[in-house]
């Protein structure tokens, strides 16, 4: 796909922002981060207004060492749609602006009240919409809103693997069949989804299967060797098995492209808390997880 994308670009014969969007997203999930770059740096002298694209760039400079270049572009996104507010009232673009608030700290419930209600009211089959409104809300660990919104994207849009990806988190601490069933749906529709073995592998760390989590976690490197939450993981499992030194090393695999990324210290961090929590837990038979 990014070779037909690269010549489209080149060959100046595509006439959206949707091709080289999906392709600087592929390119990202790949782990082809110079090439995310490029597609990018070209797409903007035909789409400098392109909000999808400039949402993009803070991640393609990120990954390609570039980090004060991408929150350059992702500040320029306000004065951008500032400047020329009536470009971006479409319901792709207030959905987009709604995520780019958020990414910005702003208030949830506003957000979801100016744009996302807003959006549904006047666009309500517009799947994306339903889409960021669950993404919200199980940010917020409002799962019933989250399961509400999904419910009516999968109708509008059944073999979108990103809803029933959204729909395994939703019910992942109240209903673990539905969870299950969901993320099974996910890698039915794209078997190369990534999120959904890094879940999995989560749970096998959860449970100490370790030797189950390295095999989930070898996939995701087999479709991008570079991915740093896979990587953080491998970090946790070494940490944990008392490889210190080995922890070490796979942190700096982890961050080796982006040396300050928040993600993957969240997560070792999340993951070895919850580990220490379990082990000191009570072990009567009242005792969650018990």
């Amino acid at each position: 796909m990014l070779r037909i994308v690269f010549g489209r670009i080149q060959s100046r014969s595509f006439w959206n922002d949707r091709w080289p969007t999906m392709a600087i997203r592929c390119a990202l999930v790949l782990g082809k981060y110079p090439e995310a770059k490029d597609i990018y740096e070209r797409s903007q002298k035909r789409f400098s207004s392109s909000l999808s694209l400039k949402l993009l760039a803070r991640d393609v400079y990120r990954f390609t060492g570039l980090p004060d270049q991408g929150q350059a572009e992702w500040a320029g996104v306000f004065e951008m749609v500032r400047k020329a507010s009536w470009r971006y009232s479409s319901a792709a673009d207030q959905v987009q602006l709604g995520r780019y608030l958020l990414a910005e700290g702003r208030d949830a419930k506003q957000i979801l009240e100016l744009f996302y209600d807003a959006v549904r009211k006047n666009n309500p089959k517009y799947p994306d919409v339903y889409i960021a409104s669950a993404e919200l809300a199980i940010s917020k660990h409002d799962y019933a809103l989250a399961a509400q919104m999904l419910e009516t994207a999968v109708s509008l849009q059944p073999s979108n693997p990103d809803i029933h990806f959204l729909t395994a988190l939703a019910f992942a601490e109240s209903d673990s069949e539905k969870a299950t069933a969901a993320l099974q749906e996910t890698l039915k529709l794209n078997p190369n989804y990534v999120d959904a073995y890094l879940l999995q592998a989560e749970r096998a760390i959860d449970r100490e299967d370790y030797d189950a989590a390295e095999i989930l976690l070898h996939h995701v490197l087999t479709i991008n060797r570079f991915h740093p939450q896979a990587w953080a993981l491998h970090a946790v499992i070494a940490h944990l098995q008392g490889h210190y030194t080995g922890e070490t090393a796979l942190l700096d695999v982890a961050t080796q492209f982006w040396q300050t990324n928040d993600a993957v210290f969240h997560l070792v961090g999340k993951k070895l808390s919850q580990k220490y929590r379990f082990a000191e837990a009570p072990t009567t038979s009242d005792a969650p997880y018990s």
